[in-house]
């Protein structure tokens, strides 16, 4: 026990501070900072910081605090460990900011008060709003189980094929259709 102690003053006696602006003019300049003061300002130990940049932005520093001077392989292993966490800390913001498009993207589809929906090539549904379902008379379950062409009026279905090919082609993003009371009982008949 009394060693452990003699080991923590021991420790606690070589302990480094250096100055916290020098990581924030790395962080501000994107430039690193290398010296063999330790920061203290009385030349017992060396100082090593690296910006955390990502592209041409920098994200914040990284610092290494060392009794002697460090190796140039040290040195370059300094600078890859910083770049690794700026790419992780790049990756995570990327995953937020993709969560957060995703919530705002499922909101609006979800909530749209149009109908919505999502089919493969072959017209299968993916995803229909709770808009869509109201207007065609059918659940989502009963959407997802079957594709457009099943629940699509014969008089529709050569311009809805068309619309499909425009759509693959890359020609149109979006797709209007208006149906007639006609087809909307016609379907709902069918679907009874």
């Amino acid at each position: 026990e009394s060693q452990a102690m003699a080991d923590m003053q021991m420790f606690a006696s070589r302990r480094r501070t250096f100055d916290p602006a020098r990581l924030e003019r790395i962080a501000r300049t994107g430039l690193p900072d290398l010296d063999e003061d330790g920061g203290d300002g009385e030349g017992k130990g060396f100082f090593a910081g690296f910006p955390l940049r990502v592209r041409e932005e920098v994200l914040g520093a990284v610092a290494v605090l060392a009794d002697q001077p460090l190796s140039s392989i040290a040195l370059q292993a300094v600078e890859s460990v910083a770049h690794s966490i700026a790419q992780f800390v790049d990756r995570r913001r990327a995953d937020s900011c993709l969560r957060e498009s995703e919530d705002r993207f499922r909101t609006a589809f979800e909530e749209a008060p149009y109908g919505m929906c999502m089919t493969a090539q072959g017209g299968r549904f993916l995803h229909a709003n709770a808009s869509l379902c109201r207007m065609l008379g059918y659940s989502a379950e009963e959407l997802l189980a079957g594709a457009w062409p099943q629940i699509t009026h014969p008089d529709d279905l050569e311009r809805s094929r068309q619309a499909a090919v425009t759509f693959s082609q890359g020609l149109a993003t979006t797709l209007e259709f208006e149906r007639s009371e006609e087809h909307t009982s016609e379907l709902q008949s069918h679907h009874d």
